[in-house]
């Protein structure tokens, strides 16, 4: 082992410093010091502060760039690449590691859905059997803008980007849409594997606009593959997105519960948001007649808007605790129906606003004992059958294998496009938060001078890294 990769393994046990940064420079023969400007400190303070906060209403970063224009925003892409302990910071949240060779998972909730929860965790999961020997970064969707330009620095070209799975790709979701459009834009070098996507852009003005800027920004990407996550989104990708390459039922589905649980009670779990379809008498008569059968308890998959890190995982188990405890649950949540089959639970399912309860559903009906129902009032009709059935114990080897190979697959027949471009003034103007008076910052010129700006000042970061200088020497 070279005396610089043994020192970083040492160095990696701690929170890296400069000072360790200059030390590693040092024992790389060749590399020349880095010339580090000075950045304005009360910028630092508030970016520094950001990352390591564990409030994340404090600061919305893209409101606040784009109430001050395209010139801040221009300041903050240069001040980020070019402040080196701004780097550190980075590095030793997100335990990047210098030495080994990243695997990056992009886009995780920092949210407490526990159905998005649930999907990292079956993420994660296969990236530790995929990929035993790499490190694995995780980088949560709320932080991902204010971190990007650092990551273009760090991660190398050949070490493989995967994106979180859910039901967020299309116009509903366009803090997630941007994650993707971002992605595709400025890691042209690497593998971008999206994981399974139910997809939805609804047919109007909007829908029709925002596909058309997705469609724009992934397909110039040649590297960036689209998994499905039913056969009605499959269908949609392949005829839009020249990256799609497979459909796997939900992550989440690759997970096993195994414990034995006392069960008493009906578990009702309700969406609250614009994707039920149940309205509020309809649920009342629900849980009005379900109360003639047993106990109803009321519960949800959403817990609220955040969900600090130390707790993420007991909140999960506690979660499936609750479902494995019921002897029915009834709900309209594609993850409510999920935690039922993986927890053996009867389950009589209702659909939601769009496709991806029954998709999903018509995927897995026959592995554990479900009703679905596309009308609520129909509950009446399956209820005392459902409650009285048995418990189906979770069988997850079927879809760990289809997801192992298919991922395999993706990886073994890669082959590097390099034709892709950076950044230009098109997706700029597409971003989803939108200057709305962009021509009022700048004049035309002034506009295509500012791009070449940005694209050299991104370069020239990532060319003048201590850090990026220390991985380009260890993986050369």
């Amino acid at each position: 082992m070279n005396p610089l990769k043994k020192r970083i393994i040492d160095l990696e046990k701690n929170e890296l410093t400069r000072d360790d940064l200059e030390e590693l420079l040092n024992l790389a023969e060749g590399i020349d010091e880095a010339d580090i400007e000075d950045v304005d400190k009360s910028f630092i303070e508030l970016m520094n502060s950001y990352v390591v906060s564990q409030d994340y209403k404090k600061m919305d970063l893209q409101a606040f760039v784009a109430r001050k224009g395209l010139k801040f925003y221009k300041n903050v892409a240069n001040e980020i690449t070019r402040n080196e302990d701004y780097i550190l910071k980075v590095i030793n949240k997100y335990r990047i590691s210098l030495c080994k060779e990243n695997v990056y998972l992009i886009g995780t909730p920092h949210y407490a859905n526990l159905g998005d929860q649930a999907i990292y965790y079956g993420e994660h999961a296969q990236l530790e059997r995929l990929f035993p020997d790499k490190n694995i970064v995780e980088i949560f969707g709320d932080e991902f803008s204010i971190v990007k330009y650092v990551l273009y620095i760090l991660i190398q070209s050949g070490e493989i980007i995967f994106l979180q799975g859910g039901g967020n790709m299309g116009d509903r979701y366009l803090d997630e849409e941007s994650i993707r459009r971002d992605v595709a834009k400025l890691f042209t070098q690497n593998l971008i594997i999206s994981y399974p996507q139910t997809v939805y852009y609804e047919n109007s003005s909007n829908g029709k606009i925002q596909l058309n800027r997705s469609r724009r920004v992934i397909n110039a990407n040649k590297n960036y593959h689209i998994l499905a996550r039913d056969k009605v989104s499959y269908d949609f990708l392949k005829e839009n997105f020249i990256g799609t390459v497979g459909m796997l039922p939900d992550v989440a589905l690759t997970m096993k519960y195994d414990k034995d649980n006392d069960r008493n009670g009906i578990l009702c779990c309700f969406r609250n948001d614009s994707e039920t379809k149940i309205t509020n008498e309809q649920r009342n008569t629900i849980l009005e007649y379900l109360s003639t059968i047993d106990t109803i308890k009321e519960t949800d998959t959403v817990l609220g808007e955040y969900l600090p890190l130390e707790q993420r995982e007991a909140v999960f188990k506690s979660k499936l605790d609750e479902f494995a405890s019921a002897k029915m649950v009834v709900t309209d949540r594609l993850h409510g129906m999920i935690f039922a089959a993986i927890s053996g639970t009867p389950c009589i399912v209702l659909s939601n606003y769009n496709h991806k309860v029954r998709t999903m559903y018509e995927l897995i009906k026959d592995k554990f004992n479900g009703e679905f129902l596309e009308e609520p009032e129909e509950i009446q009709t399956v209820a005392t059958r459902v409650y009285n059935c048995p418990t189906v114990k979770w069988d997850n080897t079927e879809f760990v294998k289809a997801y192992d190979e298919t991922i395999k697959r993706i990886i073994d027949n890669y082959k590097v496009y390099s034709d892709v471009y950076l950044i230009d003034e098109e997706y700029l103007m597409s971003e989803h938060w939108e200057f709305r008076s962009f021509y009022d910052y700048e004049t035309r010129i002034e506009q295509d001078q500012w791009i070449k700006d940005l694209n050299s000042a991104i370069e020239e970061s990532r060319n003048t890294s201590l850090a990026h200088k220390i991985r380009n020497r260890l993986f050369k």
